[in-house]
């Protein structure tokens, strides 16, 4: 949960991490996460979209923020 003005997150059982990588608080979110489950780490980066289909800025944006993430965590150590 985020307290308006701040970031403070109340994670759920499982979720190591989550956090809003971008969004423009009308049409999208993208929203990185890292669960745990049976001490193996998963990561995910989703697109969120009020509409059926997201705008080509949405897409953009999710398309950059999952690739710097993917070589941001293949870049680090096992």
């Amino acid at each position: 949960m985020l307290r308006p003005g701040g970031c403070t997150y109340f994670l759920g059982l499982g979720v190591l991490d989550y956090r809003r990588l971008g969004t423009n608080f009308r049409d999208y979110a993208i929203v990185f996460t890292q669960l745990e489950f049976k001490d193996e780490a998963f990561n995910t980066v989703e697109l969120y979209s009020r509409t059926e289909l997201a705008s080509q800025e949405a897409l953009h944006l999710f398309a950059r923020w999952s690739q710097s993430w993917a070589s941001c965590l293949s870049s680090r150590p096992h």
